[in-house]
């Protein structure tokens, strides 16, 4: 029995398969390259639509720094409807946030911060933008809303500031106990210096002294 095929009959055989799969193997070549080309595009628009937000998050920086209110609001809000999905859009937000607290426009810095806590998607920028949003909140008298909004997030790393801002909403409230219980994780969470002794301020103010420093035997 022959066992291994001639050449003629090898190319026969190719020749058919070719023949019934000819087009499916063209589409798929096709549609490989469309989806590489398409990779390559995206690619080349995502870096071009980030250097373009970059020069005009600058833009607004210069125009924040110079005191053009009118010129840095129209700024920060071109960014966010042009470049939405970018982290600049979110650093307009928090720009435009801090403009609008100046002229003691607690509800549209609410807004914006609110934007920029919805479409962040570094988790480092959630953080930034939910403890801002918790301020304003706070400076509106919305202390039970603040409070749950903090407590919706996993704090990590940011466990001292969030403990502190829910101090000051305790406080706020008339929670003396919670307020005291709070500030004090965030004493124990605070790794700068400057943090502790801020926190450490607001315990003396509710009667809470500081601990005594331990002597050395």
């Amino acid at each position: 029995m022959q066992v291994s095929q001639t050449e003629q009959e090898q190319l026969e055989d190719l020749k058919k398969w070719w023949k019934e799969n000819a087009k499916a193997v063209i589409a798929g070549v096709v549609i490989g390259l469309s989806v590489l080309f398409a990779a390559w595009a995206w690619r080349d628009y995502s870096r071009s639509q980030g250097e373009a937000a970059s020069a005009e998050y600058q833009l607004l920086i210069g125009e924040v720094s110079k005191g053009d209110t009118e010129a840095g609001l129209k700024r920060g809000v071109a960014i966010i409807n042009r470049f939405g999905t970018t982290s600049y859009a979110v650093f307009a937000a928090f720009a435009l946030a801090k403009l609008e607290l100046e002229r003691g426009e607690l509800g549209e810095a609410h807004k914006h911060l609110e934007w920029a806590l919805n479409h962040a998607k570094q988790d480092e920028l959630q953080h930034i933008a939910r403890l801002r949003l918790a301020r304003v909140m706070l400076a509106e008298g919305q202390h039970d809303a603040a409070l749950k909004l903090l407590s919706e997030a996993q704090p990590g790393s940011f466990l001292s500031a969030y403990e502190e801002l829910k101090g000051d909403l305790y406080l706020a409230s008339g929670q003396t106990a919670e307020a005291q219980t709070a500030y004090q994780r965030a004493l124990n969470a605070a790794a700068q210096d400057d943090s502790k002794k801020l926190i450490q301020l607001k315990l003396d103010d509710l009667g809470i002294p500081q601990p005594a420093a331990k002597k050395a035997p």
